[in-house]
């Protein structure tokens, strides 16, 4: 499972436009999910929504219940800065590391990325998630260098620096 937060949806599907990113992984075996609180959060951008909402219907993403609100304001009281989309990320991501099922967090937020670490959840980023299809070889190193290349011509922030961005299955 790939659980996603805000940042990676609007990064897939607006900074760089392509959604393949997912799909290739769909193809791969894996469900891609996004917390009720991440798509809570998408309805402010209305691009990044309208392309979110096809995937849904189309069964490719997949809502999750909304979590309690006491889970969240747990979390919250010890990582104020985080925004809720994250905090929901990081709730599940470490209920599913407590039961052992397999899944990846994809975190771009600096701040959540540390939380995740403290707390030992599996993460990654968006550069993290396609640099893992070309090293899968699912893409070629053209196509990678150019989405890289969006990344950083858009308004798009993120880390690019040594295991930040490392994914592993």
């Amino acid at each position: 499972m790939k659980l996603l937060d805000t940042s990676c949806l609007i990064c897939i599907f607006s900074e760089i436009d392509f959604p393949s990113v997912l799909h290739k992984w769909i193809g791969e075996g894996y469900k891609i999910c996004i917390p009720f609180e991440v798509f809570s959060e998408l309805q402010d951008n209305y691009k990044t929504k309208s392309k979110v909402e096809n995937e849904i219907k189309s069964d490719k993403i997949k809502v999750l219940n909304k979590i309690e609100e006491q889970k969240i304001e747990i979390l919250k009281n010890r990582f104020p800065i985080l925004g809720k989309g994250e905090l929901s990320v990081i709730v599940i991501a470490k209920e599913l590391e407590d039961s052992k099922k397999k899944y990846y967090a994809v975190l771009d937020d600096k701040k959540a990325r540390e939380t995740a670490k403290k707390l030992q959840i599996n993460f990654t980023g968006s550069y993290g998630l396609i640099k893992a299809l070309l090293d899968k070889k699912l893409i070629n190193q053209e196509l990678f260098e150019q989405l890289v290349k969006k990344m950083k011509e858009s308004n798009f922030r993120m880390i690019f620096k040594g295991n930040e961005n490392e994914h592993r299955n």
